[in-house]
């Protein structure tokens, strides 16, 4: 006999895992990625991976003593409130978990005194900071920003908690090389499991060849058949050539070449910072900037940016904070604010540089690996409207603007002259 999701059996509400939600439930992985198509249940398997982890914790510690305390993270509030909270309360409902949801401080109490369960949007990601958690499920985990992730993984270090991702892919983003290929190399500590959108057996057929006539087959790939795909529009759209492994970057020897670096300001944003070499013109591998460091940190004192910056490297910032330049100089550190004014132009020379291979970054530079997949232009479908990028993604993209902005300033032709700039 077949039973419906969610149906009552002999008092118990009973959940015919499908194949991709049964892996997710029964790996022992510390990170855990469940990336389906629209619609193939990975949401649902968040409340049951919730339970699931309760019942764990509780056979060994003594809950009345330590109640528990998780996180439930969604992107935005918008899908927090509608899919990710409506989708907890009724899974929970009428089970032994089923407690009291409290929107005014965004927490659902668990019975018994088990412990709660804090709702949270990944809006601002300063407020997924503070305390050590038993366990996060972040729902639509692939439109969080890379930091986000780091803030909830910060708060799982101490207690070695474990991380449910749900979600279907956006694009080659953070949850690409910091998932899936760290779980495709062998590293036990992750695990992803991809399934389409009919692998869930409620899911239309008819439906799922309805997009596949309709839509690209790149946007078809990722929304239905949850293959992260490199997406139109954006800003670099071959900026993947550009990384590099450590191992892989030319050796630069001591003493040859030009230590130049770039900077963007942060507080609540991250502060981010890249360094390197740019090597000379009569060099093997003339006029090549060679980025092989980055900082990309949040709610640090410049004082203590500026210890962990490269003394000796020339540094150009973004213009629009000269007291954090003026305190950076003050601490040692050689800086100057970028002068090149249209962001376009900087664009049009950080391109300029990798199509004609003259751009390398370690791909230990996480924050520029993860941004360069998913700064774009505002889309249509798939066609780039020209206007300015979409804010969000944009932090380690502009150290390395600004850095380029400096060392090829000279290089503006006379076809960029409508690009103002500042005196």
């Amino acid at each position: 006999m077949s039973y419906k999701w969610g149906q009552l059996v002999n008092g118990q509400k009973y959940y015919p895992l499908h194949v991709g939600q049964a892996e997710i439930m029964q790996t022992k992985a510390r990170f855990i990625a469940a990336i389906a198509g629209t619609g193939g249940g990975k949401t649902v398997t968040g409340p049951l991976w919730i339970a699931q982890e309760i019942e764990r914790i509780g056979k060994t510690r003594n809950l009345s003593h330590e109640p528990i305390v998780g996180f439930v993270v969604a992107p935005t509030f918008d899908i927090l409130a509608r899919a990710t909270i409506p989708t907890l309360i009724q899974t929970f409902k009428g089970t032994k978990l089923e407690g009291i949801y409290k929107p005014s401080i965004r927490q659902y109490i668990l019975p018994k005194e088990l412990g709660r369960l804090w709702l949270l949007s990944a809006d601002r990601p300063g407020g997924l900071e503070g305390g050590q958690i038993d366990f996060a499920w972040i729902d639509e985990g692939g439109q969080l920003k890379y930091e986000s992730w780091v803030a909830i993984r910060g708060r799982l270090g101490v207690k070695m908690s474990r991380a449910l991702i749900t979600t279907t892919p956006y694009s080659r983003n953070w949850l690409y090389y910091n998932f899936l290929k760290m779980f495709k190399v062998g590293d036990k500590m992750y695990f992803v499991k991809q399934w389409h959108s009919i692998t869930n057996p409620g899911y239309p057929l008819a439906e799922y060849e309805a997009a596949k006539r309709e839509m690209s087959p790149q946007r078809f790939a990722m929304r239905y058949e949850a293959e992260f795909m490199k997406l139109s529009g954006l800003v670099y759209p071959d900026m993947d050539r550009c990384f590099r492994p450590a191992r892989d970057i030319p050796q630069i020897p001591a003493g040859v070449g030009e230590r130049v670096g770039g900077i963007d300001f942060g507080w609540n944003d991250p502060f981010a910072a890249g360094s390197g070499i740019l090597t000379p013109m009569d060099y093997t591998i003339p006029d090549t900037l060679i980025i092989t460091r980055e900082r990309y940190k949040r709610q640090c004192s410049i004082e203590v940016h500026a210890k962990n910056l490269v003394k000796g490297t020339r540094y150009y910032a973004d213009p629009s904070e000269p007291e954090q330049i003026r305190k950076l100089r003050l601490a040692g550190i050689d800086v100057k604010p970028n002068k090149i004014r249209s962001i376009q132009a900087g664009i049009d020379l950080v391109n300029a540089r990798i199509y004609s291979d003259r751009l390398i970054i370690s791909d230990e530079c996480i924050a520029a690996k993860a941004e360069s997949t998913e700064y774009q232009y505002p889309q249509e479908e798939d066609q780039t409207s020209g206007e300015e990028p979409i804010p969000g993604f944009e932090h380690a993209m502009d150290y390395i603007r600004y850095c380029v902005c400096g060392i090829d300033r000279h290089k503006l032709s006379k076809r960029m002259g409508e690009y103002s700039e500042v005196a």
